[in-house]
C-alpha cells in the first residue's frame, strides 16, 4: 500500500495529472493546421451554378436574382481582385514560359 502511495506522489510531482487536457485554443490551432495542410495539398476547382429564374424555364432571365447569386458566391469580388492585378495561383510551367524572358542576360 505504501508503494502505491509513493508512486502516486511521485507521479503528481512529475506531471500534475494522469490525464492531459487540451485547451480549446490548442484544439482550434490543431484543427486549423490540419485544414491548412489539406488545402495546401489539393488544387481545388469550383463550379458555380447560377439559376437564372425560380421557375427553371429557358429564356427567362431574372437580373436581380442572378446578380445576388454572383455577389453571394464571391464571383464579383474575385473579378475585382483579378482586375486590381493581385496575383493568382498559376502552375509553375506556364508561369515560367510566360516570364522566362525576364531571366535572360542582357
Amino acid at each position: 500500500v505504501n508503494s502505491e502511495v509513493e508512486q502516486s506522489k511521485s507521479r503528481s510531482k512529475t506531471n500534475k495529472s494522469a490525464f492531459q487536457f487540451d485547451s480549446v485554443a490548442s484544439q482550434f490551432k490543431f484543427s486549423l493546421n490540419q485544414l491548412m495542410t489539406t488545402i495546401k495539398s489539393t488544387e481545388p476547382n469550383y463550379v458555380r451554378c447560377i439559376r437564372p429564374n425560380y421557375q427553371k424555364k429557358p429564356n427567362c432571365f431574372e437580373w436581380e436574382r442572378t446578380l445576388h447569386q454572383l455577389r453571394c458566391g464571391g464571383v464579383l469580388e474575385s473579378i475585382r481582385i483579378y482586375r486590381a492585378g493581385y496575383p493568382t495561383r498559376r502552375p509553375y510551367g506556364p508561369f515560367f514560359e510566360r516570364y522566362k524572358i525576364l531571366l535572360l542576360p542582357k
